[in-house]
């Protein structure tokens, strides 16, 4: 098993339930469970390419 290091941060509430229903809504749509993981690990490379690739653009 691949070692891993933990994120965490805190978020209004109100975000918190939103994120769990669009995570309920998300497995709902796809017929499988959509974990928090797998979304926000998904964000968060999504997020670094996009910088990456912003630097490679900048002068």
């Amino acid at each position: 098993m691949a070692d891993y290091d933990q994120i965490s941060f805190r978020v209004d509430p109100d975000l918190k339930r939103q994120f769990e229903l669009a995570l309920v809504y998300r497995s709902v749509r796809q017929k499988r469970k959509a974990t928090a993981v797998g979304v926000l690990t998904q964000k968060i490379e999504e997020f670094i390419a996009e910088e990456e690739k912003a630097r490679e653009a900048a002068p």
